[in-house]
């Protein structure tokens, strides 16, 4: 017996580790414990947490009824679990007709529909010294476990509560990422139907805003009113639009129109939309001239999109009067639009992530006009989706920053898609 039952422990642990279910786990305990100890039946049973409870997880050779009325044990109980979960150590009971806590029960009528004279139970601990279970043999006869056998139950005990806190871990982990995911699916749900529900009333006000702008617009007292209406309505149309993106990429609903662009339109486009903005806060915006023009095969409106986001995010964080600059660069199969600022910067800590949905940097937040921290993930997203990648840079807080968006040429273009993004 103490040859065989080594090897056993070991393909027992092996089997343990492969296998994805724990009530797996406990047969194959079982039946390695009881093959060791020349036991007729076996148990184990898992401490319910913040409970003295512990729960049937899998048996052998007990009547159905048995089985049923063994499902939970409490520290209360007379039985062997119940006395070794009460003192947090193993019980041996040689004879149960000759037991006296258990004479006149319950548990040693059940014993009896089984036909067990005589059971041991050893708690499993956990390295942090906690119950996480107990494993119990049972034997058709009296029985008085030796010294070396229970040395063995010992370092089996020991073995099998590593492995069972292991597994344990491991689907807590399992179910938490599950509830994770299914917290992030409801939470694009959320932001799609907030983006819609939303955009419903934004179209209404434009109008009126409108309206109102040709009927007073000979009136000087309404054109700053109008004015602040008109940017706060394209304030919160860009955020509606931005909340719908979002929600379409992570949800894998984001699809281009490509067809050939020519990069000095999409710049000149970008610089169109974000102008106000960098008027209104006295800004220089420079512009690199093209040598020549320039094609990429893409979705003219999304990679207007991606400039205007890096304008937006440039002229944001400048403080007044400071300088934007854009320009385009190629190098062999790439052409590359580079946008650059002489603003607050993005710290090291944050430059890794600073491409992550829901990113703001705290020492800025406060002169940036609103945004919710998801444009720069857009951008990053609707670049890949063209085949190619987008870059941050910054010596630190205070010194600026600038982004890189690289694109393939026309020409390269099937290249591209297979090439490195």
């Amino acid at each position: 017996m103490t040859t065989r039952a080594p090897d056993a422990a070991v393909a027992t642990g092996t089997v343990i580790l492969g296998s994805p279910d724990l009530a797996a786990f406990c047969g194959t305990i079982m039946d390695a414990a009881a093959q060791a100890l020349g036991a007729d039946c076996a148990s184990i049973q898992a401490k319910i947490p913040a409970k003295p409870v512990l729960q049937l997880i899998a048996a052998r050779g007990f009547v159905a009824e048995a089985t049923a009325y063994w499902q939970q044990v409490d520290a209360g109980s007379s039985s062997s679990c119940g006395q070794a979960l009460r003192r947090g150590q193993r019980i041996v009971i040689p004879d149960v007709e000759r037991d006296q806590l258990l004479a006149g029960t319950e548990d040693l009528h059940h014993m009896r529909l089984c036909g067990i004279r005589a059971v041991q139970s050893t708690p499993l601990f956990s390295r942090s010294g906690e119950p996480v279970g107990m494993i119990s043999t049972h034997w058709r006869r009296e029985h008085l476990a030796s010294p070396d056998t229970l040395r063995f139950v010992d370092a089996m005990a020991l073995h099998f509560a590593e492995l069972i806190e292991r597994v344990s871990a491991q689907e807590a982990l399992r179910l938490r990422v599950a509830a994770l995911e299914r917290a992030d699916r409801e939470k694009n749900k959320f932001l799609a139907m907030l983006g819609h529900e939303l955009r419903s009333p934004l179209a209404p006000i434009r109008n009126v805003a409108e309206i109102l702008a040709r009927l007073l617009h000979d009136e000087p007292t309404a054109q700053r009113p109008l004015g602040i209406l008109k940017r706060q309505t394209d304030q919160l149309t860009w955020l509606v639009d931005d909340l719908l993106d979002i929600a379409r990429i992570q949800e894998g609903r984001m699809a281009l129109e490509e067809r050939p662009v020519e990069i000095g339109g999409i710049i000149e486009q970008a610089v169109e939309t974000v102008q106000p903005l960098l008027k209104e806060k006295q800004q220089r915006l420079s512009v690199g001239p093209l040598a020549a023009p320039v094609l990429v095969l893409g979705d003219p409106a999304r990679l207007v999109q991606c400039v205007v986001n890096l304008l937006d995010n440039a002229a944001k964080y400048t403080e007044p009067g400071g300088e934007v600059r854009i320009e385009v660069r190629e190098s062999g199969a790439r052409v590359s639009i580079a946008i650059s600022d002489n603003g607050a910067g993005i710290s090291p800590a944050l430059l890794p992530h600073i491409f992550d949905p829901f990113v703001q940097s705290e020492e800025t937040l406060e002169h940036a006009r609103g945004g919710l921290g998801i444009g720069l993930a857009i951008v990053r997203h609707l670049v890949g989706m063209h085949g190619g990648s987008v870059e941050a840079a910054s010596e630190g807080a205070g010194r600026g920053s600038s982004f890189t968006i690289h694109l393939w040429r026309l020409e390269s273009a099937a290249a591209g898609a297979a090439g490195p993004a």
